[in-house]
């Protein structure tokens, strides 16, 4: 199995895995998510990612990510969950290092009434990214994420995109790329999914999502274990790291309750039922190759 496994990573720099986490352990990260989420919807935690460009309604606020999520702030058992399914059998397998480190965890969790169509971007400036890896551990269904397979990077030169050197650019971050150039990952919950950080790739969803995205990197030199830590996660995301000094290192979500503000978010929340007439005007009267999707993050995307 875990040969298949390299022979698809070798091949496409991607591999899902299926049905990774068994039924116990899925009912186990999802109840310790949800004590996640029920604090941060409300704002309770600081170091949040918010959706912040449109209303949100009945105090909850438009949920995209929730940075460091195993401290113990939320008083869960996340890591004892990423203890008793630790995948570095698979990272060693698939990328042939000795040891590593996971140097970002997230969870990203998404409402169902907004849709979310991101930009096209890498997680590493370089590509191939031999030194650090993603991941992307499903606990919800979903379906959308799209990336480049390697055999295609190379095609990306037929559309002013450099194959390496650069994390994003704003001629095409929004910008729709043939079919044929991306796959489109479907994903059940309990999923696992590994990429090679270099490659260029698109966060989409139109329903509620629930993952935790990992990256994972080479460490030559490491070679202590700790039985309580096998993923080997950077003490600033250990459950025991404090609040003060995580605020030295990340910024703080604050509600923008200013008039502008809301003016803008509540304009942002009639545009959402249309189709964007600027970017219709673009398409039409523009001379680039590649064109953006004028219903992209809008009720009928």
């Amino acid at each position: 199995m875990i040969l298949d496994h390299n022979e698809q990573f070798k091949k496409k720099g991607y591999v899902l895995i299926d049905n990774y986490l068994s039924k116990e352990n899925l009912n186990f990260f999802l109840a310790e998510s949800t004590k996640v989420l029920d604090k941060s919807y409300k704002a309770e935690w600081p170091f949040l990612s918010v959706y912040n460009d449109y209303p949100h309604f009945k105090g909850k606020i438009n949920l995209f990510g929730v940075n460091f999520p195993l401290n113990d702030f939320f008083n869960t058992n996340l890591l004892e969950c990423f203890n008793a399914v630790h995948y570095s059998k698979h990272i060693i397998n698939l990328t042939g290092w000795k040891h590593f480190r996971t140097s970002l965890i997230r969870l990203h969790a998404f409402d169902n009434f907004y849709n979310y169509y991101g930009a096209w971007h890498r997680d590493d400036e370089v590509y191939p990214s031999p030194s650090s890896i993603q991941s992307v551990l499903y606990i919800k269904d979903e379906e959308g994420f799209r990336i480049i397979p390697k055999h295609n990077v190379k095609l990306l030169s037929n559309y002013n995109i450099k194959i390496s050197g650069e994390s994003t650019n704003k001629s095409y971050t929004g910008k729709e790329l043939p079919k044929f150039m991306y796959d489109t990952i479907k994903a059940k919950k309990g999923d696992l999914l590994f990429f090679e950080s270099g490659l260029l790739h698109q966060g989409f969803c139109k329903s509620e999502r629930l993952h935790f995205h990992l990256r994972h990197i080479n460490a030559l030199n490491e070679t202590d274990f700790d039985s309580k830590n096998l993923m080997n996660f950077n003490k600033e995301f250990l459950p025991k790291y404090e609040i003060q000094k995580i605020e030295e290192i990340y910024p703080k979500f604050n509600v923008e309750r200013k008039f502008v503000g809301s003016f803008k978010r509540a304009l942002r929340f009639v545009q959402y039922f249309f189709p964007r007439i600027k970017i219709l005007l673009e398409n039409l009267f523009g001379k680039e190759k590649l064109k953006q999707n004028p219903l992209k993050n809008t009720i009928w995307q």
